[in-house]
């Protein structure tokens, strides 16, 4: 009696081997579980940050773009030029498909500058003018004491002639900048109160600026001052880039601004191109040229950027190159403007040929003067935008309506240049790493730009990234 209780304790006291290999494959398969569980969940919370990051990226590009293309032509600088494309004039600029075909061959953001950085072959740079920054000054045109043209000078008031502050600080920046670099040799629109259309953008002269006169800090309950300004015009000796502003005019010249031209406001101009700048990484970080055509070893990091210019130059603002290379967005790998006009074409063969017929226009009179149609087709080559499909290539927008013709080219009148009207802005931004088992879908084009046959974009290098691509159209407020 005694040796069975010993012996049912005995087989009691532990476990057998197979029950212990089951404890074992059961715990191995739950821990296997947990740690497949926990690499899924780690690799898509990495997946989900780093789209998160590139939709931020993009979402910043379309924000710090658009808040300035919307104010383009502030201050009174025109949107038409008579005597270049429409693609082309003193408030907005675009050089499409840069690198590809003529006439935009040259990468370089600013051709005629040797220091200049390159777009990534294929893209758009865009250029926009206006002023942005500072306020636009009112000068009190009903006294004509207050502008001399042949002494070219214009006295701004610390307010306007109704009694409203007026900070002329940036006049005095430019001529003195409180971080102690030299003088900025900025535009200065002059806008007629007789024809706003007449205006002129001139040099300012800090030599005979009074800029030390105006107060280090503004007070709005300040007595009233006056202060002369002082500018140059082409071929006046001493100026550096009048001939290059007086180019951002309708007509490409200054008006004459010694006879009847009486002033009624003042803007200091600015200029921004923004473009994506072309760079490269090794997998250990190190930047490096750009392959052609794209090496596993080495990756694009492509980003957003913006150059400040001295309007209508390819000189960097203040001299510096540094202006030519200011970062706004990691990661974006497309930059695509299509231009939106409102054409005062009816399509008729005799005037263009272009333009679908808008119905509300009348038909085959070919008369000028906007309609309420804006057409747009897939192709791109028959409709009232510009940049927006293959049928915008570079015969089509090297004529009429795009370009105007004649010896001299202007538009004329009886064939005026459409008015523009909005500007569709595309980003295409790419995460910073691939996705392993991963395969973006192909992209053939992204408004005129074929990318088809495209490595950075559709290669097997590009694919395993995710990418988001957003549109934005911006109304051209300020071109009315």
């Amino acid at each position: 009696m005694r040796r069975a209780r010993e012996t049912r304790r005995a087989h009691g006291a532990g476990f057998t081997l197979i029950e212990l290999l089951v404890t074992m494959v059961v715990v191995a398969l739950t821990l296997g579980a947990a740690v497949g569980l926990f690499n899924s969940m780690n690799k898509l919370s990495r997946v989900q940050l780093h789209t998160a990051e590139m939709q931020q990226s993009v979402r910043v590009a379309q924000r710090e773009v658009g808040r300035l293309v919307q104010m383009a032509g502030r201050g009174g600088l025109a949107g038409q030029n008579n005597v270049g494309g429409a693609y082309d004039t003193p408030a907005v600029s675009v050089r499409d498909n840069v690198g590809v075909a003529a006439p935009f061959l040259d990468r370089g953001v600013a051709p005629d500058n040797a220091d200049s950085p390159l777009a990534v072959a294929g893209t758009d740079i865009l250029s926009i003018r206006g002023a942005f920054d500072s306020s636009v000054f009112h000068i009190n045109y009903a006294d004509r004491s207050q502008f001399n043209g042949a002494a070219r000078t214009v006295i701004l008031g610390s307010r306007t002639p109704t009694g409203i502050p007026q900070d002329l600080r940036p006049i005095k920046w430019s001529c003195d900048p409180p971080d102690g670099t030299g003088e900025k040799r900025e535009a200065l629109i002059l806008v007629n109160a007789v024809n706003e259309e007449g205006y002129a953008v001139v040099e300012l002269d800090c030599s005979r600026t009074e800029h030390a006169s105006i107060p280090d800090d503004f007070d709005p309950n300040a007595l009233f001052t006056q202060h002369t300004i002082a500018f140059f015009l082409p071929g006046d000796g001493g100026d550096v880039h009048a001939a290059d502003y007086a180019r951002l005019t309708p007509n490409g010249v200054n008006p004459d601004i010694t006879g009847n031209f009486n002033p009624s406001f003042l803007g200091l101009l600015e200029e921004y191109r923004f473009y994506v700048r072309e760079q490269c990484r090794t997998l250990e970080g190190a930047q490096v040229d750009c392959p052609d055509p794209p090496e596993p070893a080495v990756r694009p990091a492509h980003r957003l950027s913006m150059a400040r210019m001295f309007p209508g130059t390819d000189v960097p603002w203040g001299d510096n190159n540094q202006n030519m290379s200011l970062d706004l967005s990691d990661s974006i790998f497309e930059l695509q403007v299509a231009l939106g006009f409102d054409s005062s074409y009816d399509g008729a063969a005799s005037i263009n040929g272009f333009f679908n017929f808008d119905a509300d226009n009348l038909p085959g009179t070919g008369e000028p003067g906007d309609d309420d149609s804006i057409v747009e087709t897939d192709g791109g080559g028959s409709d009232d935008w510009l940049f927006n499909g293959f049928g915008d290539n570079q015969a089509h927008f090297a004529a009429l309506p795009w370009t105007p013709t004649g010896a001299p080219p202007a538009f004329t009148a009886e064939q005026p240049q459409p008015r523009l009207y909005f500007l569709r802005l595309s980003t295409l931004g790419f995460t910073a790493r691939p996705d392993r088992g991963y395969s973006a879908p192909l992209i053939d084009r992204i408004e005129n730009h074929d990318l088809t046959s495209s490595e950075l974009i559709n290669g097997d290098l590009a694919r395993p990234h995710r990418r988001e691509l957003l549109q934005t159209v911006i109304d051209m407020r300020n071109l009315g």
